[in-house]
Formats: C-alpha cells, structure tokens, sequence
C-alpha cells in the first residue's frame, strides 16, 4: 500500500525510490512471521505444519495471480486509476486478517 501511495503521491524520484524500497523491506520482513503462525495454533503444531505450510503457499500463490487478474481487473475495467485503488483495499482485507489469526495465536497462549 505504501507503495501504491508512493507512485501516486511521490514528488520526487529519490522520494518515489526510498518509498518503495521501505515498502518492500516492511512486506518482506512481516511474511516469515505469518508463515510460522500455524504452527503456532493448537488445532495444527507441528504434526501439521508441512501440510499447513503447503497449503498456505498454494493459496498464497493462487491468490496473486488470480486476485489481481480475475478479480480486480474485472471490477475496474478499462480504467487504470480504480485498479491502483482496489489493489490497496485487497491489501488491507489481508491485514484484517491476518490481524485476527495473529489475534487467534494470542488467545491460545494464554
């Protein structure tokens, strides 16, 4: 998303390039957290987790491609300008729930 706002809104090029770069070191450290946390949860551990993790790579990739392509292109048509806005409102669902199953792991601790 920050890169989204980045292109948009970035008044200059070394802006536009220090945006992008802080976008991509943020979204690459926050997934091997993600990745590790159905391990974390008691209805999978670690008997699981080589099924819980192919599964989650299945989706993941599945959802790159056909989110993108099938979904939001679909939805904005000919026009550009609504694909760069729908690609950030697909990001935040992700976070929502990604907070909840983080949310989820909490809960289990305790």
């Amino acid at each position: 998303m920050l890169s989204i706002f980045s292109i948009t809104f970035a008044g200059s090029a070394v802006l536009l390039v220090l945006l992008l770069f802080l976008a991509g070191y943020a979204g690459g450290g926050v997934v091997p957290l993600y990745l590790s946390m159905p391990v974390k949860l008691k209805q999978i551990g670690t008997r699981l987790a080589g099924t819980a993790g192919g599964t989650i790579a299945t989706f993941e990739l599945a959802g790159a491609v056909l989110i993108p392509s099938y979904v939001i292109a679909a939805i904005a048509g000919d026009r550009m300008n609504m694909y760069y806005v729908l690609a950030p409102v697909i990001g935040i669902i992700s976070i929502l729930l990604l907070t909840r199953l983080s949310h989820e792991v909490e809960l289990q601790k305790s």
